[in-house]
């Protein structure tokens, strides 16, 4: 019989293909394995970038809002101190401003008083004026014109006389004794503008014209100014009585008060007057800066007043006694008012002295300042000439 012989197959190579698939497979699965771990490594890396970068973008978005909270805190504070400045700056005028509002009301106040205690005395006032000072008080204001003319005339005028004009072109001895027979023939025609402040019933203003016209001297306009209607009610029907001629210059009575004369322009005064009621004015310096303007460069101030007195001597003191307990008493029996002829002691120990009054002057600019004192420096009178700055 014949068997069948059947091939028995090579393990040896079976071995060794399998060795080499399986090497192959090894290999494969290796790099397969490489790849993913360098793809997921790859992965990894950019998932670590991104986590790294949101992480970034989240603490900047964290970080700048807290950059604009400190931003909004820096500026409400640096508001709050802003306003916190504003309201003391506007704390301090608003207490200082109504300490000055006060203080203004306070003095209008009293100075309201004081203008209806004399229209309260208007009647009487010529009457007790006479009586207490015994008359003397009119050879005060005689004098006070008598040297303000004077004043006035020795300063040099600006516009030159047509003599003087035609100077250049003559000699000077016939010049001269032209001039000489002028004025003997023709006395001096100066236009005069004079102003009475607190003029009262007007016995000022009368005087003013009275050593005028015997000086030679003609005004042109008399202007009386007080703030009591009552004195000047008295006053036009003085004026009336004794200025009707028609060679009388032009009167004009007004209602104001010395801090305040608008109704005059500036540089528009001769001659400016204020007799016994400076001391009754409160707001002083207002008074004389206001002087001052209406005025004419080389115009004449004229000031007369009860002064107080620093340094009293022995006769001071008697005076003064007089005026504290005898004179509110005439007064009295006269005007019926004793507060009235009470408050005159009272504004002369309030008032400043003519030393301060001759030194406020010439700060002010007034020239030639000089203080005369009348019947034992019972009055004062202080004259300045309006100088150039």
């Amino acid at each position: 019989m014949n068997k069948k012989t059947t091939k028995m197959p090579n393990t040896k190579l079976i071995k060794k293909t399998t060795d080499s698939n399986f090497l192959s497979l090894m290999s494969l699965d290796s790099t397969l394995s490489a790849s993913e771990v360098k793809s997921s490594a790859t992965k990894s890396s950019q998932a670590k970038s991104n986590k790294a970068k949101s992480s970034q973008s989240s603490r900047a978005k964290s970080n700048k809002p807290k950059s604009s909270e400190k931003k909004t805190n820096m500026t409400k504070s640096s508001t709050k101190s802003t306003q916190a400045k504003k309201s003391n700056t506007t704390k301090t005028p608003t207490k200082s401003s109504n300490k000055t509002t006060q203080n203004t009301r306070q003095i209008a106040s009293k100075q309201k008083q004081i203008v209806s205690m004399f229209d309260n005395i208007a009647k009487d006032y010529d009457k007790a004026n006479h009586l207490l000072s015994l008359g003397i008080d009119i050879s005060w204001r005689i004098d006070a014109c008598k040297r303000a003319y004077k004043a006035l005339q020795s300063t040099p005028n600006k516009t030159p006389n047509k003599a003087e004009s035609n100077a250049e072109n003559k000699p000077a001895s016939k010049i001269a004794s032209k001039v000489a027979s002028k004025a003997e023939q023709n006395p001096p025609t100066q236009n005069l503008k004079i102003a009475d402040i607190a003029c009262g019933t007007g016995d000022m203003l009368l005087q003013w014209h009275t050593q005028a016209s015997r000086q030679n001297l003609i005004i042109d306009t008399l202007i009386g100014i007080d703030p009591s209607k009552e004195m000047l009610k008295i006053a036009k029907q003085k004026i009336q009585k004794k200025l009707q001629s028609s060679k009388s210059p032009k009167v004009l009575i007004k209602v104001g008060e010395a801090k305040n004369l608008s109704m005059l322009e500036k540089e528009s005064v001769d001659i400016l007057s204020i007799s016994y009621g400076l001391r009754n004015v409160l707001e002083y310096e207002r008074a004389l800066s206001e002087f001052w303007r209406v005025l004419k460069p080389s115009g004449v101030l004229v000031v007369l007043d009860f002064f107080k007195k620093p340094n009293p001597s022995l006769l001071d003191r008697f005076v003064g006694i007089y005026t504290r307990t005898i004179l509110p008493f005439v007064g009295w029996a006269i005007s019926r008012n004793y507060e009235a002829y009470k408050y005159l002691p009272d504004s002369m120990d309030s008032f400043v002295s003519p030393q301060k009054l001759a030194q406020d002057l010439q700060s002010l600019g007034f020239k030639q300042v000089q203080i005369k004192g009348y019947s034992a420096n019972i009055s004062h009178l202080v004259l300045g000439v309006k100088g150039k700055l």
